[in-house]
Order: C-alpha cells, then sequence, then structure tokens
C-alpha cells in the first residue's frame, strides 16, 4: 500500500517532481473535456451546427460532465495531501480560477470594444468562448500560481 502523500508538484509540468503517469490519473478528464470542446468548438464548428440541438446538447453535456469527474479526482488527489501542501494547493487553486475568471472577462470585454479590430487590424479568432480555451488559461495560471505561491510558502 503506497502510504506516501501527494506532492502538488507532481502534477506540474515545470517542476523537478513532475510525475507524466500522477498528472495523467489527476487530470485525464480535464484533457477528455479540452479534447472534446477543442473539437467541437473550433475544429467541427460549422458541422456541429448542423446536427440536431438533441446531439449538441449532449455534446455540451458531455464536456461539463468531464469537467465535474475532473474536479471529484481533483478533490481525491488534494485529500491525499498533508495539511501544508493542502493550503497551498487550494491558495493556488483559488488564485487560478480567479485569474481565468478575470482574464477571460477582460478578453472578452476587450474583444467586444473593437480593441483588438483597432489595433491588430482584425478579431484574434482564438476561440476564446470555448472551454478548451478556458481550460489552457486556467492550467497556465495555476502553474504560475504554484511558482509563486508554493515556492514562496517554501522558503
Amino acid at each position: 500500500m503506497n502510504t506516501k502523500p501527494n506532492i502538488p508538484g507532481e502534477v506540474v509540468i515545470a517542476d523537478r517532481e513532475f510525475s507524466l503517469a500522477k498528472a495523467w490519473n489527476v487530470n485525464a478528464w480535464l484533457c477528455v473535456a479540452a479534447l472534446t470542446s477543442a473539437l467541437g468548438d473550433v475544429v467541427y464548428s460549422a458541422e456541429l451546427r448542423q446536427w440536431p440541438a438533441g446531439v449538441r446538447l449532449g455534446i455540451l453535456l458531455f464536456e461539463y460532465a468531464a469537467l465535474l469527474l475532473w474536479v471529484r479526482r481533483l478533490v481525491i488527489w488534494v485529500r491525499g495531501m498533508d495539511e501544508m501542501h493542502r493550503q497551498t494547493t487550494l491558495a493556488t487553486f483559488i488564485f487560478s480560477v480567479t485569474a481565468t475568471l478575470l482574464f477571460t472577462l477582460l478578453w472578452l470585454r476587450l474583444e467586444v470594444g473593437g480593441f483588438f479590430e483597432a489595433f491588430l487590424g482584425g478579431r484574434t479568432g482564438f476561440g476564446m468562448g470555448t472551454l478548451s480555451f478556458a481550460i489552457l488559461v486556467h492550467s497556465f495560471f495555476f502553474g504560475l500560481g504554484h511558482r509563486f505561491i508554493f515556492n514562496r510558502r517554501n522558503k
């Protein structure tokens, strides 16, 4: 039986404690949700609009069901940490969720306000409204938060 507690660095790619097996175990459902969103919203967006509404709703529900399964797996992983790691990981998640929300809202307001059209000569086309974009931004902010919050608390 493995009694070693989980370590936050096991799922952060830039960390020296990174473990691909552990990261896949924790984030497999997140990858499924991101892939489903990217395929449905970016790659096959024109084709999906022609499909019946029930099928499109099923794909949407599948994306969010995968996210809920990821959250469940994440909670199990965080519960396997010691008290100090649990606190820093929760602080990092609060930071990353808040930063993702603020970033995506700012990006949306800039795009609606015509900022990108004025300075770049057109719309961004990065698929900001997709779930996969939000997952990518959240992962970036989680890694950033892990680097600054976790390293600061452990010095």
